[in-house]
C-alpha cells in the first residue's frame, strides 16, 4: 500500500537491541521508561544510542513501554553530567555551581515544556536526583551500586562534605556519592573531573571491581529530563525538503529507522511526501517555500516562548538546537505537512550579577567563532595586565574605582563590554567589574578603567584605598561581551538563511555573506525602514548577481535559473522574505530590529522576537494561498500575457487584436 495511506509509526525494537527499564520490572507497573541498548556493543558507538552531547548532559535514545513490553513512544533521555563543562571559559565556570546548574536544569525543563506542549514527560527526576545507575546488559537490568551500608547516592549535604574536607555541593561544581549511614562512617566517590580526593574517598574501580562490564548510564546521579523523541534533525529535514532521502538515526555504522520514515521518504516524487510532487518544478518550489517558512515560524515561536519562560537568552542557537517531529498521518495528508520543528535545547547562557552591583551579564561557555555568532558581537578575551588605582569615590549606594589599566596583548572592547579584573590586595583577591575607555588614557597601550558602582565591604574598601597610587602587577582580566537576545536574533537569522538560501550549489557561510552584503547595500540606498522591500526589489532588478545568489531557485535541489524560479515565486513576495532576514541582523541600518547585540527591549527579553514572528506568519498566509491556488492555470495566463506584451513591444499585430 502506498505510504500516503498508512501511518508511518512503528513500535518494533530494532534487531540486535533491547529495551532496559529504568524503574524496575515490577509486574504492577503498567508503563515503564526504558533505555535502548545494543546487546553487542557497536565497535565505535558502544551499547547506548547517543543522540547528541550537550554542555551539561548527554542525550540517549529511550522509549515508553506498556505492561507487555511494547514500545508506545520513542523518547529522549537527557542525563546530566559535568564533564562537558571542562572546555567552558574560565569566567563561565566560575559563575557555576551545582545549585546553579540544578536550578538551571529545572528552569530549562519548564521552559521547554512551555515551548513544546506535550513534549516533556514528567518523571520527577528533572528536579530530584535519581540514584546513580549502570546497565547490566547480560542481565537486561539497571544496577544501582551499593555496599554493605546501603546504596550509593549523590551527596547534597554541604556540612557532611565540609567535615570530611571536601568541597560543598551547593557552592562548587564537584560531586561526590556517599553510601553510609550514620554519616560518621561515610565514604565518598568523586564522580566529576578534577574533584579533590580525601581520606575517605574511594574510586569506582574499588566499588565495581566485580562488575567491570557494566555500562554507565547515570554514574553521577545527575538530574534526568525525558522528552518525546523528535526523529529528524533540522538539517536532515531541509535535505528531505530539497528532495534527498533519509536513512535513519545513526548509531555507529548502523542506521535505525525506528518509525518507518525512511521508507516513506525514499522517493522525492512519492505522493507520501508532498501535495504538488506530481505538478512539476513550479509546484515543488512553492510547496517547499511554504514548508520552509512554516519551519522558520516554528523556530521563532519556540525560542520566543523559552526566553519568555526562563527570562534569559539562549546564546548557543544553531541548527542543532532544533529537531523535527512528525505526527501520525491522516489519510491523504503528505508526511512533510505533519512536520513540527521543536527546540530541544534551552540554551547555555548563565546570568551573572557583577559583583554586588545591579548589572547582570549573560555568559556563554564557548569562546570559539561560529557561523551562528558574529565576530562583531565580541569574544571573551582573557589575559594578564597591570592596574594603577587613581581614586575611589563614594556614590551613596556603593563605590566607583577609577584607574589606569595596561595589558601586554591587544585588547578590543566595545562600549557595551564589561571587564573583570581580579586584584590581589593584602593577600585577598578583590573582583572589579567595569569598562575600559581608551580615549581617556594618556599613554599608548593604556586604558582608563572605571568600575561599576559596587558595594564592597568595609575591609575591601580599606584595602582599595590603601592601594591608591600603587602599581599592581599580574592582574588577571577577562572581557565579558554584554550580549542578550539580539545575539539569539542574529543566530535565528542565520537559521533562516540556512532554511531558505542554501542548496547544493552554495554553502551557509557564502549565503550569509551575500545576505549581509545586500543588507549593507540596502542601507546605503537610504530611505525609511518601511521601504526596505522596495529597495531590495530595486537591487534585484538592477543587478542580476543578487538574483543569482539570493534567488528562490535555492529552494529545490533541481537545476533552476533565477528567471524560472521567479516564474513561480513572485518577486514581491520574495523580497519580503529577504527583508525579514535582513531586519533580524542587528546593527545593519535603521530597518534592523536591534541596534546592537546588547539592545534587548524594555519590558521583556523576548520582545525582540515579536516582529519577526509576526512577519513570518503573514508570509505563511501568502505562500499558503499560492500553494492551494491553481498555479498551473495562472502560469498559463501569465505566459499568454507575456507573449502579448512581447508582440506589442516588437510592433507586431497580435492575433485577435481589433487592429490586426
Amino acid at each position: 500500500m502506498s505510504p500516503l495511506y498508512t501511518r508511518y509509526k512503528t513500535f518494533d525494537v530494532p534487531d540486535g537491541y533491547v529495551t532496559i527499564p529504568l524503574c524496575g520490572n515490577d509486574a504492577d507497573v503498567q508503563l515503564r521508561l526504558a533505555v535502548l541498548v545494543r546487546v553487542e556493543a557497536e565497535p565505535v558507538a558502544g551499547h547506548l544510542v547517543v543522540l547528541r552531547d550537550m554542555l551539561d548532559c548527554r542525550v540517549l535514545l529511550g522509549c515508553i513501554l506498556d505492561a507487555s513490553g511494547r514500545v508506545l513512544e520513542w523518547a529522549e533521555l537527557r542525563v546530566q553530567r559535568m564533564a562537558g563543562l571542562d572546555g567552558a571559559a574560565a569566567v563561565y565556570r566560575e559563575a557555576l555551581s551545582n545549585s546553579v546548574l540544578d536550578e538551571r536544569w529545572k528552569k530549562g525543563a519548564d521552559a521547554l515544556e512551555a515551548s513544546d506542549a506535550g513534549g516533556l514527560i514528567r518523571t520527577g527526576w528533572e528536579s530530584v536526583h535519581p540514584r546513580p545507575s549502570f546497565i547490566d546488559v547480560d542481565a537486561g537490568s539497571l544496577v544501582h551500586p551499593q555496599d554493605a551500608s546501603g546504596a550509593w547516592c549523590l551527596c547534597e549535604d554541604d556540612e557532611l562534605l565540609r567535615r570530611n574536607g571536601l568541597p560543598p555541593y551547593s557552592s562548587s561544581c564537584h560531586r561526590y556519592l556517599t553510601s553510609a549511614t550514620p554519616a560518621d562512617d561515610a565514604a565518598f566517590i568523586p564522580v566529576t573531573p578534577g574533584a579533590p580526593a580525601g581520606d575517605r574517598t574511594v574510586t569506582w574501580d574499588q566499588v565495581l571491581d566485580r562488575h567491570a562490564d557494566l555500562v554507565p548510564f547515570n554514574p553521577e546521579g545527575g538530574l534526568v529530563m525525558v522528552r518525546a523523541h523528535a526523529t529528524m534533525g533540522l538539517g536532515e529535514y531541509l535535505d528531505v525538503l530539497a528532495g534527498k532521502t533519509w536513512q535513519g538515526i545513526t548509531h555507529g555504522k548502523a542506521a535505525l529507522d525506528l518509525e518507518g520514515l525512511a521508507d516513506v521518504l525514499r522517493s522525492a516524487d512519492d505522493p507520501g511526501r508532498l501535495f504538488l510532487s506530481k505538478r512539476g518544478r513550479g509546484g515543488r518550489i512553492l510547496e517547499s517555500l511554504h514548508l520552509r517558512l512554516r519551519a522558520f515560524a516554528d523556530v521563532l515561536a519556540d525560542v520566543r516562548n523559552v526566553v519568555s519562560k526562563q527570562r534569559y537568552p539562549l546564546l548557543n542557537i544553531s541548527d542543532e538546537s532544533f529537531r523535527v517531529h512528525f505526527s501520525g498521518m491522516g489519510r491523504g495528508l503528505p508526511l512533510l505537512w505533519s512536520a513540527d520543528v521543536v527546540l530541544v535545547d534551552s540554551g547555555d547562557a548563565v546570568p551573572l550579577r557583577l559583583g554586588r552591583s545591579e548589572t547582570v551579564c549573560y555568559l556563554r561557555p564557548e569562546t570559539r567563532l561560529s557561523v551562528y555568532r558574529p565576530a562583531s558581537e565580541g569574544l571573551p578575551v582573557r589575559g594578564e595586565g597591570s592596574l594603577r588605582i587613581r581614586e575611589t569615590s563614594d556614590t551613596g549606594g556603593g563605590a566607583v574605582v577609577e584607574g589606569t589599566f595596561h595589558a601586554q596583548e591587544e585588547v578590543r572592547v566595545s562600549s557595551h563590554d564589561v571587564v573583570w579584573l581580579r586584584v590581589n590586595l593584602g593577600g585577598d583577591a578583590v573582583d572589579f567589574y567595569g569598562r575600559l575607555e581608551e580615549d581617556r588614557a594618556l599613554a599608548a597601550g593604556e586604558w582608563r578603567f572605571r568600575s561599576l558602582e559596587l558595594a564592597w565591604s568595609d575591609d575591601e574598601m580599606a584595602s582599595i584605598k590603601a592601594a591608591e597610587g600603587v602599581p599592581l602587577p599580574n592582574v588577571p582580566f577577562e572581557v565579558l561581551p554584554l550580549v542578550s537576545t539580539p545575539s539569539d536574533l542574529y543566530a535565528l537569522a542565520v537559521i533562516g538563511v540556512r532554511l531558505l538560501l542554501v542548496d547544493a550549489g552554495t554553502t551557509l557561510p557564502v549565503a550569509l555573506d551575500e545576505t549581509i552584503s545586500i543588507a549593507r547595500e540596502a542601507n546605503a540606498a537610504g530611505g525609511d525602514a518601511a521601504d526596505l522591500p522596495a529597495r531590495l526589489a530595486e537591487l534585484f532588478s538592477s543587478d542580476a548577481r543578487w538574483a543569482n545568489s539570493l534567488g528562490p531557485q535555492r529552494l529545490v535541489a533541481e537545476e533552476l535559473s533565477p528567471e524560472e524560479a521567479f516564474g513561480s515565486v513572485p518577486v514581491s513576495l520574495w523580497v519580503k522574505i529577504i527583508a525579514l532576514l535582513v531586519r533580524m541582523l542587528p546593527g545593519m541600518g535603521p530597518f534592523s530590529t536591534c541596534a546592537d547585540y546588547g539592545d534587548a527591549r524594555q519590558g521583556g527579553l523576548d520582545l525582540v522576537f515579536d516582529q519577526p514572528l509576526e512577519d513570518a506568519q503573514k508570509l505563511l498566509l501568502e505562500t499558503r494561498d499560492l500553494v492551494v491556488t491553481d498555479w498551473a492555470h495562472n502560469r498559463e495566463m501569465r505566459e499568454l500575457i507575456s507573449e502579448r506584451l512581447a508582440a506589442c513591444d516588437a510592433g507586431n499585430a497580435v492575433p485577435g487584436d481589433a487592429d490586426g
